[in-house]
């Protein structure tokens, strides 16, 4: 069931459809993520403060937070997330929303909603080309996937296409202990963080754990074999297979799954396997996920 919660007088906390998603009031609205299923997000975010929310700003490729674009006039997201947006993994692609045409941000762009401004800030760690959002008025810091109460994921990239289950390997714990390192020397300007899933808002303390336990994890620290969590395990779809070497490490009350062959170089696209169910059945969802868009797109004329 949806529901919404305030952070702030002009920023909700929405739950219930897929991710965890925010919507940004004031002179023009806009929602950070709009997840997926059958429940109108933008219909329910104009209810909810009585005013038009034309906006969706995407953090990064996954169906689970780009579902409903389409019931946008306006969405933003990078170029290369809009590059697999549409693959609907393992969702019904008959339930999503996926006739849009993205407008692309670049990395510390800044997105001027009135008087409120959105910086842009390019990750390139949980997925291909996501970003965080920066709120420089309400200090609040969007992060998408990259930081979780819970697990924060590495994974490869799932497909662009028909013909491929991957359009990226997984990120290294390297890359994604300099990204904690950029976003801790920028720690004075947010007060809080929220994700993607499983609770938010965070303070920003936990930057320094998770670099603590990225540093950890490269001073020759060995994850757990066993990824699965309260929130993340065996029959969620994207799971690690046990051929792919993925552990889990944590610290602190926090966690990092990672590949255990990618901790400061990433593998070769040639050489990468499927790591999950769900990228072994993405050449399929993504074909026909095109095959519904086509259609819609028909009978829209």
């Amino acid at each position: 069931m949806i529901q919404a919660e305030p952070i702030t007088k002009t920023t909700w906390w929405i739950r219930g459809c897929g991710c965890d998603c925010y919507l940004v009031d004031g002179e023009v609205p806009a929602l950070i993520d709009c997840g997926c299923g059958e429940v109108k997000i933008r219909r329910f975010c104009e209810a909810l403060i009585q005013k038009p929310v034309r906006t969706v700003i995407c953090t990064h490729a996954h169906i689970d937070h780009t579902g409903q674009c389409g019931l946008f006039d306006q969405v933003y997201m990078t170029e290369r997330t809009a590059a697999s947006s549409r693959n609907a993994m393992d969702e019904d692609p008959a339930k999503l929303h996926l006739d849009y045409t993205p407008v692309f941000v670049q990395d510390h762009e800044i997105l001027k909603l009135g008087q409120r401004c959105l910086e842009i800030l390019r990750c390139d760690c949980h997925a291909p080309g996501n970003i965080m959002i920066l709120d420089h008025t309400e200090r609040i810091l969007y992060a998408g996937d990259e930081l979780d109460a819970d697990q924060v994921l590495l994974l490869p990239g799932f497909a662009e296409k028909a013909g491929q289950f991957h359009s990226a390997p997984a990120a290294t714990v390297s890359d994604y202990r300099r990204l904690l390192i950029q976003l801790d020397q920028r720690r004075e300007e947010f007060d809080w963080i929220c994700t993607g899933h499983n609770g938010s808002p965070l303070k920003p303390e936990v930057l320094t754990i998770m670099i603590e336990l990225c540093d950890r994890i490269l001073a020759g620290e060995e994850g757990c074999p066993d990824c699965s969590s309260a929130t993340y395990s065996a029959r969620d779809r994207h799971f690690p297979y046990p051929q792919a070497h993925y552990r889990r490490a944590s610290w602190k009350g926090f966690s990092l799954v990672y590949c255990a062959d990618s901790l400061t170089d990433r593998a070769q696209n040639s050489s990468v396997i499927p790591a999950t169910p769900l990228h072994a059945m993405c050449e399929h969802n993504a074909a026909m996920a095109q095959a519904v868009l086509q259609k819609n797109m028909k009978s829209n004329r």
